[in-house]
């Protein structure tokens, strides 16, 4: 199983085999989990995150940025003479993320918010890179903050819980309230 946060800026890659205990987020760096969501090319060879930077500092090749938003506004982005849909190279980032992985069994996506052209763009994307369409998942962080708690010892989640999300654009607070009123209990996160 793999999980890929997505947002304007930046991926976070996480993933799961049974034989471990716990999930395991790809490094990029010493204690650095994101991936800057760039992709570039340099004669025939794409690269992303920190190669595709590291070509715009050289001034070699051309990079793109902000494909999440461009690709969600199915925008194009020229490449020199060739031009791009944005939502191929935001599918050409998540397969050279992937390809250092073999045989992908789900894949989830997770996104700041969610709606159903958010939800087609990425399950194709998903696709294209070779994972079952039934076998790719797309939540808001609302909806993975829910599935995360959930999977906590009880004692974590029986009261209710709350959760800060601190990004350049703000904070986000997200609180899930466990209702006993119901049987079985309901979870609702706000």
């Amino acid at each position: 199983m793999i999980g890929i946060d997505l947002n304007e800026r930046y991926c976070q890659i996480s993933f799961y085999h049974e034989e471990q205990q716990e999930p395991q987020t790809m490094e990029t760096a010493i204690d650095n989990y994101q991936i800057p969501l760039v992709v570039g090319k340099k004669d025939d060879k794409w690269v992303i995150g920190n190669d595709a930077k590291r070509l715009r500092t050289l001034k070699q090749g051309y990079v793109a940025e902000d494909i999440y938003r461009k690709a969600l506004g199915q925008e194009k982005i020229l490449f020199g003479k060739e031009s791009y849909e944005a939502v191929w190279l935001l599918a050409k980032f998540v397969e050279i993320s992937l390809a250092r992985f073999s045989d992908v069994q789900q894949l989830v996506f997770t996104v700041p918010r969610l709606t159903v052209d958010i939800g087609r763009v990425l399950k194709g994307i998903g696709q294209r890179a070779g994972v079952q369409k039934s076998a790719i998942y797309v939540q808001d962080y609302k909806e993975s903050f829910c599935n995360y708690m959930l999977y906590q010892p009880k004692e974590l989640w029986q009261y209710d819980v709350g959760l800060f999300d601190y990004t350049n654009r703000g904070m986000t607070y997200y609180h899930l309230a466990i209702s006993k009123k119901r049987m079985p209990a309901t979870a609702m996160a706000t």
